[in-house]
């Protein structure tokens, strides 16, 4: 039985040898959705709204209505350049490098803060608001608003920080703990308005966000990854890429009782505090971009911000990727194996697998699949029998759906060509001898999906005609016998030939043996017809000789069988200046020399003149080198181009 390299996987990551589709569980929204700027710097959500500080003012975006409003320095914003988010109730809290500011839903105002106010410094790095009070980091050192008297308490290193300049602040019961650009976190007790330090025992790596989660302080640096400290045990712990962390430079921590969410330089690391294990994230997944500038918790989902714009991951869908490998079925001789696997923080309850055409979309069909009893470890094998497909040649869609224990379902699709009818094509022509010279050549082929069908020699792209499935070309037999070969494409790359061998009867002037068959120039389907000007005209004339009329009307028989299609008169010379002609230059000469063979076509052999192009190209497109006699002579030339394209 051979297997389709398609994976289903949810929730596992996806090998870097495979092509992935994101899942539903994903979703990116960029300044196109009404977002202000794709650079994030912070995000905060509230209970309606998730609000997003940008490189160029804030956005808030209705949670549902999905619709964006953008705030800027013209609303009332100290810069549009936001540093900082914080919420608390209807309160949104924005830092900048031009101060803080306040916003209120309900009034819909912004009120600002400076050093003017009494913050310690302009440069806001992180915000904590409370009920009573205000912590403000900066670049200074901390400065704590009152509300109720308005006024702020500034602490520096000559209070107790370790380091003046913040990072990050955050509550942790009866105390604040704050980040700084050194290694020990500094701990505020409320109560007693003292100064502590959680110092690791080496100062190797910077403090850049903080996070709780029981009595672990989870502390993100800037090279040395993820390092723990134990409140109650007094120890700490350090994450590492080589624990299973995908990168040591941390930019955003948060945690949602079951994981502990890290923002990376490289995407996004899970710590699942249930399993002790870790989940990475890349862009490949669904992430606008790997690296990680914000987030926040909104319930069910999880906000990324990057620098090409926000990513929203719901956390409890079953996590859907379909990864492909192969992109086409071209035997049904047996049934194809499908590699899924289903896996959820929840757990499976249940899964399927479907299919549909790409003519009928939504009609989902399950005929011909397989699915085992149960999956064990997350993994499982559907068996799909293509034998009796609506169609033997079409895009199909494959759809894995899984659903968890808590009901929650999500799916992932991807198209996958199904092709079991081999190529097949061949000539029409029953003689065994012809006159020789150019002969027009046609033939059949046995399905719609062939791309293209090219006769040798000449490699000439044949003219087809898909509602018929014929095709028609044209080659130079020589006298003797001739070998000719035509091969179809198609659309999965597959080839089949059919090999015509035919005699060339000698006609006696020689002509037909001057012309020669090429591939239009394009590569587009036709042929062209190249006959040098000494067999046409006298040098420096345009008027046709009388001994090539029957070679024309031989071409002008050609011509006639490829019915409606448009052809392409062309008249070209080498570079040596005209001169005692009636031409004063080789492009009035080429062009004379094209429209005479207009008019012969169109008197002599009655063909339409509105099939008929001509053109003049003097010496504009040579085919050899004009520093010799034998590359001049190429040049001079008159060229007959029957295209694939048809008068309409």
């Amino acid at each position: 039985m051979k297997t389709l390299l398609v994976l289903f996987i949810l929730l596992t990551a996806a090998p870097q040898s495979f092509r992935a589709e994101t899942s539903s569980a994903w979703k990116v929204y960029t300044t196109k959705d009404g977002l202000a700027n794709n650079s994030i710097k912070a995000i905060a959500v509230d209970n309606d709204n998730v609000w997003f500080g940008t490189k160029n003012g804030l956005s808030r975006m209705i949670k549902k209505s999905g619709v964006f409003k953008s705030f800027s320095v013209s609303d009332g914003l100290p810069s549009n350049e936001i540093t900082t988010l914080a919420v608390a109730n209807s309160n949104i809290w924005i830092g900048t490098n031009f101060g803080a500011c306040v916003y209120n839903t309900d009034s819909e105002r912004f009120r600002s803060f400076t050093i003017k106010n009494g913050l310690i410094s302009n440069k806001i790095t992180a915000i904590l608001p409370g009920t009573d009070e205000v912590w403000i980091g900066t670049d200074s050192g901390i400065s704590v608003y009152n509300k109720s008297i308005g006024t702020f308490t500034n602490y520096t290193d000559a209070d107790g920080l370790n380091k003046k300049t913040i990072t990050s602040i955050i509550s942790d019961g009866s105390q604040i703990l704050v980040g700084t650009y050194g290694a020990a976190i500094n701990v505020f007790n409320r109560i007693k308005k003292t100064w502590g330090l959680y110092a690791p025992s080496k100062d190797m790596y910077t403090n850049i966000v903080m996070t709780t989660q029981g009595e672990n302080v989870w502390s993100g640096t800037n090279g040395g990854g993820i390092r723990i400290y134990n409140k109650q045990t007094k120890k700490w712990t350090t994450f590492n890429m080589n624990s299973g962390l995908g990168d040591e430079n941390i930019t955003s921590l948060i945690a949602d009782g079951l994981n502990l969410w890290s923002g990376t330089f490289d995407g996004v690391s899970v710590f699942s505090t249930k399993h002790k294990n870790w989940k990475i994230y890349s862009s490949k997944d669904g992430l606008a971009d790997a690296s990680i500038t914000a987030m926040d918790v909104d319930g069910n989902f999880i906000w990324f911000g990057t620098d090409n714009g926000i990513t929203r991951f719901n956390k409890v869908l079953p996590e859907v990727i379909i990864i492909s490998k192969k992109s086409f079925i071209t035997s049904d001789n047996e049934p194809v194996d499908i590699d899924c696997a289903a896996l959820s923080y929840n757990n499976i309850k249940s899964f399927k697998v479907e299919y549909s055409t790409a003519t009928f979309p939504d009609v989902w069909m399950t005929k011909g699949i397989t699915l085992p009893a149960k999956a064990e470890d997350g993994r499982f094998i559907t068996s799909w029998n293509i034998t009796d497909l609506p169609s033997k040649i079409d895009f199909y869609n494959l759809k894995l759906t899984a659903t968890d224990m808590n009901d929650n379902t999500n799916e992932a699709t991807t198209a996958i060509i199904i092709d079991t009818i081999a190529p097949v094509v061949t000539f029409n022509v029953t003689k065994e001898e012809v006159p020789e010279g150019i002969f027009n050549l046609s033939g059949i082929y046995n399905k719609s999906k062939i791309e293209k069908i090219v006769v040798t020699p000449g490699n000439v792209n044949a003219i087809m005609n898909p509602e018929k499935k014929t095709f028609i070309s044209t080659t130079n037999i020589k006298e003797g016998t001739n070998e000719i070969t035509v091969t179809a494409y198609d659309w999965v790359g597959r080839t089949a030939t059919d090999t015509l061998r035919i005699r060339g009867k000698r006609l006696g002037n020689g002509q037909s043996q001057a012309i020669r068959v090429a591939q239009n120039t394009d590569g587009t389907s036709g042929s062209k017809l190249i006959i040098g000007d000494k067999m046409l005209f006298e040098p420096g004339s345009a008027e046709l000789k009388s001994e090539v009329f029957s070679t024309l009307d031989k071409i002008i028989d050609v011509i006639k069988q490829y019915q409606n299609s448009i052809v392409r008169i062309e008249g070209h010379t080498d570079n040596i200046p005209t001169s005692g002609t009636a031409y004063k230059s080789n492009l009035e000469l080429s062009n004379a020399r094209a429209n005479n063979v207009f008019n012969y076509f169109v008197r002599k052999g009655n063909l339409p003149a509105e099939r008929l192009k001509v053109e003049g190209l003097g010496d504009t497109k040579p085919v050899a080198t004009n520093s010799t006699d034998e590359g001049r002579a190429l040049n001079r030339r008159v060229e007959i181009i029957i295209t694939g394209t048809v008068v309409k």
